[in-house]
This record gives structure tokens, sequence and C-alpha cells, in this order.
């Protein structure tokens, strides 16, 4: 019998940007924000930009994008179980047995291993099955 495993169905949200979104009907917004910064450093920054280093430049560039890109297309995600963590030891539990008599198999070569190893396999893609359409912890 697999061990018993409890479920915690912590489900945490985060935000991403949304390339999508971005690239059909963000990407206007996102291109005259960019085109603004670029103006504002050659207009006030002319003086400041030749005494900033590539990399300082690079970086307040990288920023600005990061933030323009997020107040357009900023997406709250949300993470959803996934169905392989959420029955990891019963995954375990009935792949090492598989394993096992895989071996059994290999070192005799007779035909009740073969149908041990048989046997083993089906109640992998059983417990497998069962995990992908959320039963797992019914058993």
């Amino acid at each position: 019998m697999p061990p018993k495993e409890t479920q915690d169905q912590k489900t945490k949200k985060t935000v991403k940007v949304n390339n999508k979104i971005l690239k059909a009907t963000g990407g206007a917004e996102f291109k005259t924000g960019i085109v603004e910064f670029v103006n504002s450093i050659q207009d006030e920054d002319s003086q400041l930009l030749p005494t900033l280093l590539p990399s300082e430049a690079l970086s307040n560039f990288e920023s600005f994008i990061l933030k323009s890109a997020k107040e357009v297309a900023e997406k709250e995600i949300c993470n959803r179980p996934n169905w392989v963590t959420q029955s990891k030891k019963t995954l375990l539990h009935h792949i090492s047995l598989c394993n096992k008599a895989h071996k059994l198999y290999l070192s005799t070569g007779t035909k009740k291993r073969n149908l041990k190893l048989k046997v083993t396999q089906a109640n992998l893609q059983k417990v497998k099955r069962k995990a992908k359409n959320g039963k797992a912890f019914l058993q």
C-alpha cells in the first residue's frame, strides 16, 4: 500500500507581464512610452548622458522598459496545483515497485517475473491516470 499524502492547497497569486497582450493590444502604448523615454533622455539629459557609464544608462533603460511593460500588460497568474507534485509520494512508490520488478525480470527472465512486471506497470498507469484526473487521494 502506498504511503498516504495530505493535500496542501495553498494557491499563491503572482503577477507577470503577458507578452500576448504586450504584442497585440498594448504594443502601441508600450512603443509610445519607449519613444517618450528616449526623447526625454535626449532633451533633458543631453549633458548628463555623456557622463553616464554605459552600464548605468542600460540599467536605467531596462528598468524603464520593465516598468512600462508592467503598466501596459501586467496580468495576475493563478498557480494551479500540479498533478505530479500533488501525488508525488504515490507515484514514486509505484515507480520504485515497477523498477524493482523490471530488475528482477532482467535478472531471471521467467514468465512469472514478466507477469509481475506487467502488473506493476499496469498499476503505475492506473495511479498516473488517477493523479491526472484529480483522484489521487481517493485510494
